[in-house]
């Protein structure tokens, strides 16, 4: 939150918030990504599991969701090593999760900004 915080110095008055802006793309963007994990671990795609987990780490790391990054980036290490293990399923789910936990925590605190302001 901080570093979304942070970026949202940068919105001119009278403009939707950067905020809003870069986490309504993220929300947007991230699910096919998602997406495209699963399916890379379900074939057993070890080129393109790391391909989709190096986007989302970046993305997420510069949004500051920094459970995201560190999950995708294990899934990352998994399909550099070409080996993809029963672990890499776990770490799947708990990437789903911190996600979703991400995407709650933004929605009520935009919330919570937009009450305040009203």
């Amino acid at each position: 939150w901080e570093v979304l915080k942070r970026l949202d110095r940068f919105t001119k008055p009278g403009t939707p918030s950067l905020i809003e802006k870069l986490t309504n793309l993220y929300f947007e963007t991230t699910p096919p990504q998602i997406d495209k994990i699963r399916a890379a671990l379900n074939t057993r795609d070890p080129v393109e599991l790391s391909s989709q987990a190096h986007t989302l780490k970046g993305s997420s790391a510069n949004l500051g969701f920094t459970q995201v990054a560190a999950l995708a980036q294990r899934l990352e290490e998994i399909g550099k090593t070409g080996q993809i293990t029963n672990d890499a399923a776990v770490i799947f789910d708990h990437l789903k999760h911190a996600y979703n936990v991400a995407n709650n925590e933004i929605s009520l605190r935009l919330k919570s900004s937009i009450d305040k302001a009203s």
